[in-house]
């Protein structure tokens, strides 16, 4: 990571959250739903009940869209069970 970016990282713990994320990083990049539906080669209505958050979504379509909106996703084990610690984290890096 370069002087010049910053690291954004964002707790997801739900299916709603992750949809949320995806929509607002969607509309940052100046993306319509079918422009990333047709870049990511899904269907608009899958794109929508994912930002929905969906949760019979497939892991395999959503990763993609991530990856189309320059986030990756990182698996790491909680801390505890009562903490609430995500299990899926969203990264994103920006650069001013």
């Amino acid at each position: 990571m370069t002087s010049s970016s910053l690291e954004v990282r964002m707790q997801v713990r739900s299916a709603a959250e992750l949809g949320a994320q995806l929509r607002k990083r969607r509309k940052e990049k100046g993306l319509t739903q079918h422009d990333l539906a047709e870049l990511c080669r899904v269907s608009v209505r899958f794109l929508s009940e994912v930002e929905r958050g969906r949760e019979s979504a497939s892991v395999g379509l959503v990763l993609r869209l991530c990856s189309r909106l320059g986030l990756s996703v990182t698996v790491s084990p909680r801390e505890s069970q009562l903490n609430g610690t995500s299990i899926i984290t969203t990264t994103r890096v920006e650069t001013p």
